[in-house]
């Protein structure tokens, strides 16, 4: 699983890298909010696979981020770690009541964030220099969010900062691949939704 979260990261800064000439020039992140929390709804689409698919899950959701405080030079090469989200748990509806694993509820709380040593991490993967926007990846997410079905979604969920605001905006593709359940599962999971940081994420792109 460690060797199939790497390649797909890999492809994404490659990706991404091709698409953004800004990018290139980034050299360092400093960030100056190492904890932040935020609060907003998502939108979870099933894609692809049996009919009927199943509903349409909106969540209200509270995470919190915690950042490497200070200066994180670049990896022109690679993935560059820039924090972790440490809790995450979702508001229970009749409608939402997703099993999120390996996550806490609560900052510091049980279960420990795993199984990999990278899982839940945040990278880095594009800025644009103009607007000042981080793009970054969330490593091996790892949910189940369809009630009465066994569907087991797991990968790299996107992100956008906004410079010197307060919203983190979930981007819903590429979407999270099906990594275990029954033949009714949809073979992708669809992400979306808009969150508002608290306190914003204070962060400066870097040239030299």
């Amino acid at each position: 699983m460690r060797t199939t979260v790497h390649a797909c990261v890999v492809a994404l800064v490659l990706l991404l890298a091709g698409a953004s000439v800004a990018e290139a020039t980034t050299r360092g992140i400093r960030i100056h909010t190492p904890l932040t929390t935020q609060r907003g709804v998502v939108r979870m689409v099933g894609i692809g696979g049996p009919l009927p698919p199943p509903p349409i899950v909106e969540c209200e959701l509270e995470l919190t981020k915690q950042f490497i405080d200070g200066l994180v030079p670049v990896n022109p090469f690679g993935l560059t770690r820039i924090g972790r989200i440490t809790s995450l748990r979702a508001t229970v509806t009749s409608t939402c009541n997703p099993n999120i694993l390996n996550m806490p509820t609560q900052l510091n709380g049980f279960p420990p964030i795993g199984p990999l040593p990278t899982s839940w991490d945040i990278g880095y993967l594009a800025s644009d220099l103009i607007t000042g926007d981080l793009l970054f990846g969330i490593l091996d997410v790892q949910l189940s969010p369809f009630p009465n079905r066994d569907c087991l979604y797991r990968g790299t969920l996107l992100g956008r900062l906004r410079a010197g605001g307060p919203d983190l905006t979930f981007l819903s593709s590429p979407s999270l691949p099906l990594a275990s359940g029954a033949a009714t599962c949809p073979t992708a999971l669809s992400i979306s939704g808009t969150l508002i940081d608290n306190p914003p994420v204070l962060y400066v792109l870097l040239n030299f």
